[in-house]
């Protein structure tokens, strides 16, 4: 199929669900037994279907845990940054907590965390139960399975 020029398209997809797109769209099987992190989003791109994602994890530049998008919502929690080999400070600052309406606020500009404490805790607490599921699948990039 093809995509029509002019198509736009507002649907949560992300560069890590192309392997199992193009896996799908090329009828080929993925390889290995651990779970892949990224969503085969074939029926999004070919106009058949919605995006299979609604939720997205957010990591740093340096590989930390900072974020989750779920429907509307996205939270961020913004530690501040430790230099390697430089011992943890006494006294750390605490991180700093932000919660965005994306559907009345896709500038992120209105802070709603003190306002919605119980979307921050559900938030944060699927964030690292994801973090977990893809840390205990990951594999070395350089290590073929069988």
């Amino acid at each position: 199929g093809r995509i029509p020029a002019g198509t736009e398209c507002d649907e949560l997809m992300g560069t890590i669900d192309l392997l199992p797109t193009i896996a799908a769209l090329t009828h080929t099987e993925l390889p290995g037994k651990n779970k892949i992190d990224g969503l085969d989003a074939s029926g999004l791109l070919l106009g058949t279907g919605s995006t299979p994602r609604d939720e997205f994890v957010y990591y740093t530049s340096r590989g930390q845990l900072e974020g989750l998008r779920q429907g509307k919502w996205k939270l961020l929690v913004k530690r501040p940054h430790q230099s390697p080999g430089k011992p943890a400070p006494r006294n750390p600052k605490p991180p700093e907590i932000l919660l965005f309406d994306l559907l009345a606020d896709v500038g992120e500009a209105n802070n709603l965390a003190g306002a919605h404490p119980e979307v921050v805790a559900k938030l944060e607490a699927r964030m690292i139960e994801l973090d977990a599921e893809i840390t205990e699948n990951a594999r070395a990039p350089w290590m073929m399975e069988e």
